[in-house]
């Protein structure tokens, strides 16, 4: 009789497993996340201070990774390297400010499956400025370190995996060295998502 009991309770026991299986609904339509979670990228801008100041040349180069996300958002990190250049000329004294950029951030991406990708960056790090003063009578060389603040708002153009085109129209940074000096300006360039 026990013996009985424990064959029909394992008969019973796949039947209720199967019938507690969840079925898709008929007409629900179901979003595949196909998008690449990895890019790189290079960047080419400009921007200037918030003064008016010299516009300064800027190449990027960049690597992110997402850490979650669905068919509405993806949120992750990305790493900017940038290379900055500056120069001008003032009462006889040629000044050439040349700096490095290292502010790692966090990207968060709108609609990461569309052809359009809107997103939003913001970011804090690292900053190391040489300044070059030169004038006929003699050069001067200073550098020094300081800590920076970034954010960006732009568009990833192109298949949510492959190539994409990379247009940030408003990208800020602000530099704490000593004194604070903020900075406007737009990038554009081309990457891979994969």
């Amino acid at each position: 009789m026990h013996g009985s009991s424990v064959l029909l309770a394992l008969a019973i026991v796949p039947g209720v497993a199967a019938a507690q299986t969840t079925t898709p609904t008929p007409g629900t339509t179901y979003t595949v996340v196909d998008y690449g979670t990895n890019q790189v990228g290079v960047m080419l801008g400009t921007d200037t201070s918030w003064s008016n100041d010299t516009p300064s040349f800027r190449v990027t180069l960049q690597s992110g990774h997402d850490v979650l996300g669905n068919d509405q958002f993806a949120l992750g990190g990305n790493m900017p390297i940038t290379f900055v250049t500056e120069g001008h000329d003032e009462f006889g004294i040629s000044t050439n400010n040349t700096a490095l950029e290292f502010p790692p951030s966090l990207r968060l991406r709108l609609w990461p499956n569309n052809t359009v990708r809107l997103y939003v960056e913001v970011g804090l790090g690292l900053l190391w400025l040489v300044t070059n003063e030169s004038t006929d009578f003699y050069t001067n060389e200073d550098s020094d370190l300081g800590f920076m603040t970034r954010s960006a708002l732009g568009l990833e153009i192109g298949k949510p995996s492959g190539f994409m085109l990379l247009v940030e129209p408003l990208g800020t940074r602000t530099y704490w060295m000593g004194d604070t000096y903020g900075r406007v300006g737009f990038m554009i360039g081309g990457g891979l998502r994969m």
